[in-house]
């Protein structure tokens, strides 16, 4: 079998990654089984420049299959394909996909593909529809990813939008996000590398968690605006983002993790007006200077030590209300400080 190397009982394992230019994948193994699943890595850093699997049955792609493929451009999948798992396409080059009717899952499969426009999926499909080379589920309830050069005023149904998926931005460039009330959730690094995004503004969103990498290595993320329903940021939620000059933290929050908030290069002040005990090392050792007030009766934020001057300096700068009628519009009145947290509780 040209270009495949282990191949038995209906299921691809090996290919022969070195090869560089197009290939075709045949409907059966040497052993005469018919290939229904091309298995976890098995061509991971291929030379494929193109890849024909349409005369073929089969149905699964698995994690990390053709990751990293660098020169790999084009895709031809068969009509029984059902799932596309994580990362199955993710860093190559692909410019267009044409998703069979009969696909039930792309979760995160084409995580940082920079050239993927074009995006369409067969008409009859009950998992999946395709408008202005957006994916969206059925009701456009679910937004899976969108063409890498769309921008945010071209993505339809933002009214219907309540979760966007993994990867769902990712190396895409969008260059504005602003959520509508319907949003209810993020998934896991939905905004993973979004490299062109510059302002993301939740705040009239109801998501109640800020997920696991949401917002991991946004080299040009400026500004995020988060919503007053949020309780929850979970770990790596805002990591490695250069120029985030500061991030709003509501009042209901009530659970940090440790190491969600790092390695963002400016940041230096956090202003806490709450009285919930954060023992976290949510900043993993970065050096900050921690604002609270009276309501704060502890001597340490975050494993880091407490000045109870949060409102002094907030009145220096005649900022916003931080109450529950928030609107966060007055960035300017942040100039004086490069990266500010502001936690606001009752």
């Amino acid at each position: 079998m040209e270009h495949i190397t282990n191949c038995t009982n209906g299921v691809i394992y090996e290919f022969d990654v070195q090869y560089k230019g197009p290939i075709s994948i045949p409907d059966k193994c040497s052993d005469g089984s018919t290939i229904k699943t091309i298995e976890y890595k098995s061509a991971h850093k291929s030379e494929f420049t193109s890849i024909d699997m349409s005369g073929t049955h089969i149905e699964v792609i698995k994690e990390m299959a053709f990751l990293n493929s660098k020169y790999l451009t084009e895709v031809k999948f068969p009509p029984t394909l059902k799932t596309l798992d994580p990362n199955s396409f993710g860093m190559t080059k692909i410019k267009s996909i044409s998703l069979p009717n009969t696909v039930t899952s792309v979760k995160g499969a084409f995580n940082r593909c920079p050239l993927l426009d074009t995006i369409t999926v067969d008409s009859g499909s009950d998992a999946f529809v395709s408008e202005s080379n957006c994916l969206f589920s059925p009701n456009y309830a679910v937004l899976y990813m969108i063409g890498s050069n769309l921008r945010f005023n071209n993505i339809p149904h933002m009214d219907k939008i309540e979760t966007i998926d993994i990867y769902c931005f990712s190396e895409r460039r969008i260059e504005k996000f602003i959520a509508t009330n319907t949003l209810k959730q993020l998934n896991p690094a939905a905004f993973h590398a979004a490299y062109s995004l510059k302002i993301c503004n939740l705040s009239a969103s109801q998501i109640t968690e800020l997920p696991a990498s949401c917002f991991w290595d946004l080299r040009t993320l400026e500004k995020v605006i988060l919503p007053l329903t949020l309780t929850t940021i979970m770990n790596d939620a805002i990591n490695n983002c250069p120029k985030l000059r500061f991030v709003i933290i509501p009042e209901k929050v009530s659970s940090i993790a440790s190491s969600s908030i790092y390695s963002n290069a400016i940041l230096r002040d956090v202003f806490y007006f709450g009285s919930t005990f954060i023992d976290e090392d949510v900043f993993n050792g970065g050096i900050v200077r921690v604002h609270a007030t009276s309501y704060y009766d502890h001597e340490t934020f975050a494993k880091l030590n407490v000045s109870i001057d949060a409102s002094n300096i907030l009145n220096e700068l005649n900022p916003p209300k931080f109450t529950c009628q928030c609107r966060y519009q007055q960035f300017s009145t942040f100039k004086k400080f490069t990266f500010i947290i502001v936690i606001v509780s009752p």
